[in-house]
């Protein structure tokens, strides 16, 4: 079966790639592929019979991908701090990186697009006024 997205499909939605992240990329869009074929076993069927855009699997699993890729240079680094000091002035910078291991997911939101419940969830924002304001 073919993957649901191309190198071609992740640069048009991200950043042009290098040769070395091209070949990166394939290996995962292929390993995105098979995940999303093993959480969702019936999306070929369902874009077969139309009741699935093509471009909503094709979405998912750039962005997969690119979650995967964007770590790249830190993997297994969960967190990093650097401070800089002269004289009395002193900067610091810490960053917590989300997927530090680069694995491959869904979130939620992804998962109801993929489910075809997306546009049924009910969202939990409210607003309110205080008395006397």
């Amino acid at each position: 079966m073919a993957d649901f997205a191309t190198t071609d499909d992740l640069a048009e939605g991200w950043r042009a790639l290098s040769s070395a992240e091209e070949t990166v990329a394939e290996v995962l869009l292929t390993r995105a592929s098979i995940w999303l074929r093993a959480w969702f076993p019936d999306l070929d069927d369902r874009i077969t019979a139309g009741s699935l855009d093509a471009a909503i699997p094709r979405m998912v699993a750039c962005s997969m991908v690119k979650r995967a890729m964007i770590n790249g240079d830190t993997e297994g680094v969960k967190q990093s701090a650097l401070t800089q000091a002269m004289g009395s002035i002193q900067a610091t910078e810490s960053r917590t990186y989300s997927n530090p291991d680069g694995n491959l997911y869904v979130t939620e939101a992804e998962a109801d697009l993929l489910s075809g419940t997306a546009l049924r969830v009910v969202s939990g924002a409210v607003s309110m006024t205080c008395e006397g304001m």
